[in-house]
Formats: C-alpha cells, structure tokens, sequence
C-alpha cells in the first residue's frame, strides 16, 4: 500500500553498472533524472530524491536474489607448487597438505582449472559493496592486504597468477526513494495542520526587521549547531520559524526529530512519574526522547507553577544532557532574556549563554493580519 510521504510504484531505473565509480556516484547521477513527487495527501508539497534512503534500499537487496548479500567476489588464482602432485596424476580430489580443493558437490566456477583442466589452487573471498569505494578501488586494497599463500606440502610459496572480480549483478537496477512529505512528517510529530504548513516561503516579513530573524533561522536549518533562543511577544512568528527550521530538515532527510509544547511535556513527565497498579504500564517518560532526538524543538516556555526548584532540575536534567552531547535545541519563549533566566534558572541558563543564539521578537502580533490568509487555508481545505 503506498503512503502519502513514501510513495510507491515509481518506476524501477535499471544503468550498466560502473566498477570504476562509487555506488554514491552512480546513483547521485540517476538522481538528477529523476523529479520529486507530489504528497497525495498534500499536493502542494514535493518529496525530493531520498539519496540515503535509495542507497540503504539498493544495499539491502537487488532484484530479489539474495546473492548481493553476500557481497562481490574477489578471487585469486595461483600456480601449482612444482611438488604438487597434480603436475604427475591429474586428479579431481583434494589431497591432504596441497592446497587444491576440489568442490565436488558445488558448483562447476568453485573448481578451478588451467587449460589442461587441471585443477588449480586459488582463494576466494566475499567483501561487502561499499557505497563510497568503486569496486575497482575495493579490489585494489584487497590485493595489497592479502597474505601470501604457502603450499604446506611442498613448502613453496605460491605465485599469483591472475584475479578476477565477479559482480552479483551487472546492472544497477535502482528503485527510486523519496524525503517524507514535510507536511505529513511534521503533523506526525505532534505538530498541528496549522501550524506544520509554516516554512520560509510562506514567512510573512513584517516588519522590514524580522527579515534578519528570518536569515538568521535559514542559517541554523542550514547548520543546526547549539541552542538557538527564540523570545519575545506572542504573534510574531518564533512557533512558525522554529517549524520551518524543522520542514527544512526533513527535506534534507533528517530522522529522529521531536516537537514538544512546553505544557505537554510537562504534563506528560508528571502522569510518569505517578505510581500505577501492579500489572500496569507506566505512562511513558518524554524526558528520554526529548535528551537523545537529533533536534529538539522546546515550544512555548512559560513559568511553571510547580515547585520551582523541582522545574529548573527538570530542565537540567533536559539541556544539560543536549548541551553535553552537541545535539542542537530550539527554544521559544513568549519571554525577554531575563525572564527565561528567572524560569530554567541561573545554573541552566549561564550554560545555555555558552552556546546559544539569542532572537528576540520585540515586534507587535501579527495574527490579525493574518487572519485572511488563515480563512483562506480553511476554505481551500473544504472546512465549514
């Protein structure tokens, strides 16, 4: 069944393959040729080229044999030693000490032979396809780092004679994959229809000075790196900027991102920590996911009315563990710089000085104004 953000049936894209190039290179150039798709439940969103994804899918199989699993075929033919006893008696067997194996019961390219059919000693080995080494390059370190081959029974060692590469396949048959819909991606995420159609485009620049605000979050989607503080008056576009930091991501293929209001992480960390009856499963912790997801987004930061030292341990335990771990985090407040301070406490936010941008939004609501533009979403949307 196909999916809005991954759909299917694209039509399977089938190149001689290249030992010469990379796998990435290969398919980076078939990627070129190929357009981006439209969501089916959004169509006003393009899903591009999933480079990572139609890697790790040619990786994984081909054309539904499982040959590619075990990786190309080095192998490497020698001469036999001038003991060898099959220099005097032909024979199709393998004799204890020499190197010759004769593989009997597989299949007839294991047994190796000369142009007397006589059987030859020779090593074979499977290495895995790497998507950013050619073959030929693979087959080159294989050949520096492979030991010398000794027959046991004559105490010769043996010379190369030859290697040969054989390949699971000979075309690269590479079924397109594509970024989730950003839309469907960011509404999976707890992110309101709303709210998860923001992006730069559609960013209204009003006032002429948000317009540096605007350019400073295209840097960090751009670079994610540290904590980026979003504060100021309601209205005035942090929600819709720190979203629009996200759809970019997601359009590179970023995984593993996390939205949170800040009441609905707090109200979901309190019903983890109530005790349950025996044989009941806690409700789950969000504190875990929000410490370990690639990029947190912390939405609307307010004053907490619990006890105010438990809070500030609270979001310690948070940041301080992000901070630790270079994982970048956004932050909107509908506060100044001083009242943040006042709410993470002094010890959290001296931290978050250290690696932080700082945007305030001292600018008017803009939400009136937007109100046509929101009626017209609905009315598109076929809302009563």
């Amino acid at each position: 069944m196909s999916h809005p953000h991954k759909p299917g049936g694209h039509q399977l894209i089938t190149v001689p393959f290249d030992t010469s190039r990379t796998l990435i290179a290969q398919v980076t150039e078939i990627a070129g040729t190929v357009a981006p798709r439209r969501c089916h439940k959004h169509p006003d969103e393009l899903m591009s080229f999933d480079l990572a994804a139609t890697l790790e899918s040619i990786m994984r199989t081909d054309t539904g044999i499982e040959r590619y699993k075990r990786g190309v075929l080095f192998r490497s033919i020698y001469a036999r030693c001038g003991q060898c006893p099959h220099n005097t008696t032909p024979r199709d067997s393998s004799i204890d000490g020499c190197p010759i194996v004769y593989a009997e019961f597989f299949k007839p390219e294991f047994s190796i032979r000369d142009e007397k059919r006589i059987l030859l000693p020779h090593r074979d080995d499977y290495v895995a396809l790497k998507a950013n080494e050619s073959i030929q390059d693979q087959h080159r370190a294989w050949m520096a780092r492979e030991p010398e081959f000794r027959c046991t029974l004559g105490n010769e060692l043996l010379r190369r004679t030859e290697t040969t590469i054989t390949l699971p396949f000979q075309t690269l048959a590479v079924q397109p994959q594509f970024v989730h819909c950003p839309q469907c991606h960011l509404e999976r995420l707890g992110i309101d229809p709303d709210d998860a159609h923001a992006s730069f485009e559609n960013f209204v620049v009003n006032p002429a000075d948000i317009r540096s605000h605007l350019e400073a979050c295209q840097a960090y989607a751009a670079n994610p790196m540290g904590v980026l503080l979003l504060l100021g008056n309601t209205g005035t576009g942090k929600t819709h900027l720190a979203v629009a930091i996200m759809r970019e991501l997601v359009k590179q293929g970023a995984r593993d991102l996390v939205f949170v209001k800040h009441r609905h992480f707090l109200n979901a960390y309190r019903q983890a920590q109530r005790p349950v009856s025996f044989g009941t499963a806690p409700a789950p912790n969000p504190l875990s996911a929000c410490q370990q997801s690639a990029l947190l987004v912390y939405d609307e930061m307010t004053e907490s009315m619990e006890n105010a030292v438990a809070a500030e341990d609270l979001f310690l335990d948070l940041f301080e563990t992000r901070i630790g771990n270079f994982r970048p985090s956004i932050i909107t407040a509908n506060m100044n710089p001083r009242k943040l301070e006042s709410v993470l406490g002094t010890r959290l936010y001296d931290r978050l000085r250290r690696v932080s941008t700082v945007l305030e939004f001292g600018f008017p609501s803009k939400r009136q104004e937007l109100k046509p533009i929101y009626v017209n979403r609905i009315q598109t949307r076929g809302a009563v």
